[in-house]
C-alpha cells in the first residue's frame, strides 16, 4: 500500500487538469489489467471544463456494496485555514466563492501597481526599456490571470489521495463482491456521485454506497449514515476515535446520502459544532498521511461491509 499512496499521492499527485486526469486514468487502466481487472470510463464523450469522466472497476450492478471516492484535486485557495466541511455544501461553496474573489481583487491590483508604478514610467522613456516594460505587463497579466483562474495545489493526501489508495486497496484484498468507482469533479461539488446515480439508475435507491471523503485527516473515523443504515451499523465498537453520527431531516438531505438512501459517508477530521470538519486541505499543509490508520480504515471497511449484508 506505501507503493501505491507513493504513485496516487506522489506522481499522480495532482488531478486538476483535463490533461492530468488523463494520465491518471490511463495508470489505473495499466493497473487493472495487471491485476486481471478492467477499468471502465464514462463521460469520455464530454469536452471542457465541466466534463466528468468516472472511473470504474467491477460490476456496479452486481456488487455487494460500491466503494466511492472523489479522485479529482482541488485548486488552490487563499484561505488555507478554513476547514472542508462534508456534510455543508453551502458553507464549502461561500468559502470557495470568497477565495475566488479575493483571488480576483488581487489579481487586479497586481496589474493597477504595475501599470501606474513600472509601465507608466518606461513607457515614457520609450528606448529598450519600455520594451522590457511591455515584456514585463504581459507577464504580470499572464500571472494575474492564474490567479484568479486558480492553481491547481500541489499536495493532496487528504483530498482525496488516501481516499483513492484505501478504495483501490480494499478491491485488491477483498474486490470479488465490491466495486470501485471513483469520481471526477466530486472534491468539490457533487457532479460524479449524480453521473454515478444516473448510470445506477433505479439501483441507486438500493444499492448499497459507501462513500470515502478525507479519511487521512486527523487520527478520527467519522462515519455518517441515515436511519435506515444506522440501524445496522449501531452495535459495532465505536468509540471517540470511531465514531457513528446518524443524520435525518435536513442535514441528511444536504449530502450526497440523498443520492443513495441506503449509502453511508466516512471521513476523517473531527466532530464540531454538530458537524465534521476537515482542516488543511487545499494548501501546502495537505502532506501528512498516516498509513496505519489507512489500514484501520480499511479493516473496519470489512466490518462494515458485513454489517450491511
Amino acid at each position: 500500500m506505501k507503493d501505491l499512496m507513493a504513485v496516487v499521492a506522489g506522481v499522480f499527485g495532482r488531478r486538476y487538469t483535463q490533461k492530468q486526469k488523463t494520465s491518471f486514468m490511463n495508470y489505473i487502466g495499466t493497473r487493472a489489467q495487471e491485476l486481471g481487472d478492467k477499468a471502465v470510463a464514462d463521460g469520455l464523450d464530454q469536452s471542457g471544463a465541466s466534463a466528468c469522466r468516472n472511473i470504474y472497476l467491477g460490476s456496479l450492478n452486481h456488487a455487494d456494496f460500491i466503494l466511492t471516492a472523489p479522485y479529482d484535486t482541488p485548486a488552490r485557495t487563499l484561505f488555507s485555514g478554513v476547514g472542508y466541511y462534508p456534510l455543508s455544501p453551502r458553507k464549502n461553496m461561500t468559502w470557495d466563492s470568497l477565495s475566488l474573489v479575493l483571488s480576483a481583487l488581487l489579481g487586479t491590483a497586481l496589474v493597477v501597481i504595475y501599470v501606474l508604478f513600472v509601465l507608466r514610467r518606461f513607457l515614457s522613456i520609450g528606448g529598450t526599456p519600455m520594451w522590457l516594460a511591455l515584456a514585463g505587463m504581459l507577464a504580470v497579466s499572464a500571472a494575474a490571470f492564474k490567479l484568479a483562474a486558480g492553481t491547481a495545489n500541489r499536495r493532496n493526501f487528504s483530498r482525496n489521495s488516501a481516499s483513492v489508495v484505501a478504495a483501490l486497496e480494499y478491491h485488491k484484498r477483498y474486490g470479488k463482491k465490491v466495486a470501485v468507482a471513483l469520481l471526477d469533479r466530486s472534491c468539490c461539488s457533487y457532479a460524479g456521485y449524480r453521473q454515478l446515480a444516473e448510470r445506477l439508475g433505479g439501483l441507486a435507491q438500493s444499492k448499497k454506497i459507501v462513500a470515502l471523503d478525507c479519511i487521512a485527516s486527523g487520527p478520527e473515523v467519522h462515519v455518517h449514515c441515515g436511519r435506515l443504515v444506522g440501524e445496522l451499523l449501531e452495535k459495532a465498537p465505536w468509540d471517540d476515535m470511531n465514531q457513528l453520527h446518524i443524520l435525518d431531516g435536513e442535514p441528511l438531505e444536504r449530502t450526497i446520502l440523498k443520492l443513495f438512501p441506503k449509502g453511508l459517508l466516512i471521513t476523517g477530521g473531527s466532530w464540531k459544532t454538530g458537524e465534521t470538519v476537515i482542516l488543511n486541505t487545499r494548501s501546502g499543509r495537505d502532506c501528512e498521511i498516516d498509513l496505519d490508520k489507512l489500514d484501520r480504515t480499511i479493516e473496519m471497511l470489512r466490518d462494515i461491509s458485513e454489517r450491511l449484508k
